[in-house]
């Protein structure tokens, strides 16, 4: 423990290397203070003492302040997510499922990049991923749905591609350019996500690497004890996701 304020604050010597919002944080400071430098520094010392600074501040405040709040923040995070996943019956599935797509709508799913390399430092696996695919490919079934019932041939136009993108892992086009337009569509799409990531749960869904949440991801999205027939069945499963939502 070093103390920061003796008998009041310290903070112990840890790794960041498992974390990741600490480090954002961290390199934020960093171009803050950077920016101020530059033009407050002189240029003739602005090449020495600006890079000089900015690290030594920017390394004292997180080893001080952030690095622990953040750890602690980002480590409550993780369990709370956690928990959420592993509520019995596929209820945590279930929810994450449904509210996937709003918070699309938001913008809130960036952070969801910080999750997942969050459980994949901590537990070598990420849950989330599998899970809000099946939102994601929900989505692509309702665009898909809209495309095939619609006469509209600009609507159609729009559609399908989009709904194609949505398979791939991008559903801003089919969310903001053709589901929420019409609404239904996205409605069914949200409960088309929320029934899909229910099917998948029984399988304990979990990915060793991070990448696009989308439908080609989930023949390697390996299930306990791997076996021909049961990834067939997991895989069979899975395709409902776009069936749902689009029935």
């Amino acid at each position: 423990m070093v103390p920061v304020i003796p008998g009041a604050y310290g903070f112990e010597w840890v790794g960041y290397q498992g974390h990741v919002i600490p480090i954002v944080i961290a390199v934020g400071i960093l171009a803050f203070i950077e920016k101020r430098l530059h033009k407050i520094v002189p240029e003739m010392f602005d090449l020495f003492v600006t890079p000089l600074v900015s690290v030594f501040v920017t390394v004292l405040v997180t080893l001080v302040a952030v690095g622990p709040i953040f750890v602690w923040a980002e480590n409550a995070i993780l369990g709370l997510i956690q928990a959420l996943l592993t509520l019995p019956f596929g209820i945590g599935s279930f929810i994450v499922g449904l509210f996937y797509a709003p918070t699309v709508v938001t913008g809130i799913h960036q952070m969801y990049t910080a999750i997942d390399l969050g459980q994949l430092a901590q537990y070598g696996v990420t849950y989330w991923l599998p899970i809000a695919s099946a939102a994601n490919i929900a989505q692509g079934g309702a665009c898909l749905a809209v495309a095939f019932k619609t006469r509209d041939a600009k609507i159609k136009g729009l559609a399908l591609p989009s709904a194609l993108s949505a398979f791939m892992g991008i559903t801003e086009p089919a969310i903001f350019g053709v589901n929420l337009r019409f609404f239904k569509p996205f409605l069914a799409g949200c409960a088309g996500g929320a029934a899909g990531a229910l099917c998948v749960c029984p399988h304990e869904p979990r990915r060793f690497r991070y990448g696009r949440y989308r439908h080609l991801r989930y023949p390697a999205v390996p299930g306990p004890a791997c076996s021909v027939p049961r990834d067939v069945r997991r895989c069979g499963r899975c395709s409902l996701c776009p069936v749902l939502p689009a029935v």
